[in-house]
């Protein structure tokens, strides 16, 4: 575990990332007080404080010579913020190699899902992202659109995606499946989509690279085939026809879906109080029964909480500059720190299950088990964490020897499990208004 976290320092102070991260030649050549690592180390430990708060912290946590905002700025302009994605891609590199990964009959769970990013409202990244206009055509909320591929399962961000707000999020999910295929092979992918991703040409990519999935329908869509089908769980056969083709730009997909004739996916409705919801997939019927496909499908929801952690807990959408490689890095960045976080996160979530699971079958050895008014299990609470993880992870950076760097990481862990929640199944709210203005209006940051 601790060999994984300190691996991304590894990576920082490796040749062929040093190479990648130089957008200058000549970059980070001589000894700084700013040299690569220490500014790579930076933006992974973003606070979403004010940048002279942020920097002032940094230099103080090292004890290194003090250094200005202007000096970060001037250095972070020659840093490539693709090194976020590579030590990212490193990093689950080795989390599937060496950690318990959990898996449904042999499948990697992934859920694909998009959300929009509030931007600070300045001119330069209104051309370069566009947002909301308003009456007078100018843009009036400067927004960005990203997607992600999640492993809903083992809660690791596989690939994410910025880009200009009129972007589809259709459009950035074909790079976030094409990114997929760097860790996993196409046979072990199991894609959850919700409504909004599915169409032929979708359908016809995974099926012919034998990828399985889950995609929500809209209810309108395919009436005349649903109609067929009496129960809540059958196979249904999509005409595939020129008017329902004739929309695809790409002649070689159309040729080969028109050659097939029909599609055979497999129908599930689940009944609700509003509406009902309509799962499509091509896993047969004696691969995974009805129960097992709409549990699948609510796992989808794990991406959405990832969601809810970058930009409330990680402060994603707390942009510390005003320029499209400021933006990159601060995302990037932020990717890497959720998957060093949630690593640590299932380290401990397993420890604290496997403490129950034994203080359980002793209190039913004992006689002693009674009905609890908190019996679910425990997990750490995340918020804590990443406080936990932001304070010690500079130390670790620090530190040269291992050993006190691993004791370090050691007293981390044990801090962490002291500070825990119940994990309450099926836990509903009611709908909130969405917020109609930006959160981070004028970019407002804390100081402290």
């Amino acid at each position: 575990m601790f060999n994984r976290v300190n691996s991304v320092f590894e990576d920082f102070m490796s040749e062929d990332i040093l190479e990648l991260g130089r957008l200058v030649e000549g970059a980070f050549t001589r000894e700084r007080v700013l040299h690569f690592n220490r500014v790579a180390c930076f933006m992974l430990n973003k606070n979403g404080l004010s940048q002279s708060m942020e920097v002032y912290n940094f230099f103080s946590n090292l004890n290194i010579p003090e250094f200005t905002r202007e000096a970060f700025y001037q250095a972070r302009m020659k840093f490539n913020p693709l090194v976020f994605k590579k030590v990212n891609d490193n990093y689950l590199e080795r989390f599937y190699k060496t950690a318990p990964v959990e898996r449904f009959k042999g499948y990697i769970v992934l859920g694909i899902d998009g959300c929009v990013a509030d931007l600070p409202n300045h001119r330069l990244l209104k051309g370069e992202y566009g947002g909301i206009i308003g009456t007078d055509t100018d843009i009036i909320k400067t927004k960005a659109q990203t997607s992600g591929v999640y492993d809903c399962l083992n809660h690791m961000m596989i690939d994410f995606q910025i880009a200009p707000y009129k972007t589809s999020e259709k459009e950035l999910s074909k790079y976030n499946m094409k990114n997929a295929l760097k860790h996993f092979k196409k046979e072990e992918q199991l894609l959850i989509f919700d409504r909004g991703y599915p169409s032929f040409e979708l359908f016809h990519y995974l099926i012919s690279n034998n990828i399985k999935f889950i995609a929500r329908v809209k209810n309108n869509q395919y009436k005349k085939e649903k109609k067929k089908i009496k129960s809540n769980n059958g196979i249904m056969n999509i005409e595939l026809n020129i008017s329902r083709l004739n929309h695809i730009k790409d002649e070689k997909t159309k040729k080969n879906l028109l050659k097939m004739g029909d599609l055979e996916l497999r129908l599930i409705k689940i009944p609700k109080k509003d509406e009902e919801i309509h799962l499509i997939t091509n896993f047969s019927l004696k691969e995974a029964n009805y129960e097992e496909i709409t549990e699948l499908y609510r796992k989808r929801w794990e991406i959405e909480k990832s969601f809810e952690v970058l930009k409330n807990k990680l402060y994603l959408e707390n942009i510390s500059g005003y320029t499209k490689i400021a933006i990159e890095q601060d995302f990037y960045s932020q990717i890497l720190t959720y998957n060093m976080v949630q690593d640590i996160k299932n380290y401990t979530d397993n420890i604290l299950r496997e403490k129950q699971r034994h203080k359980r079958i002793q209190e039913k050895a004992q006689k002693t088990l009674k009905k609890k008014k908190n019996n679910h299990n425990k997990k750490v609470n995340t918020n804590y964490l990443i406080g936990l993880f932001r304070k010690n992870i500079l130390q670790i950076f620090k530190e040269k020897d291992y050993k006190i760097a691993l004791t370090i990481f050691k007293e981390m862990i044990e801090k962490s499990l002291k500070i825990y929640i119940y994990e309450v199944p099926e836990r509903k709210f009611k709908k909130i208004k969405r917020r109609v203005s930006p959160k981070n209006k004028t970019n407002i940051r804390r100081n402290s």
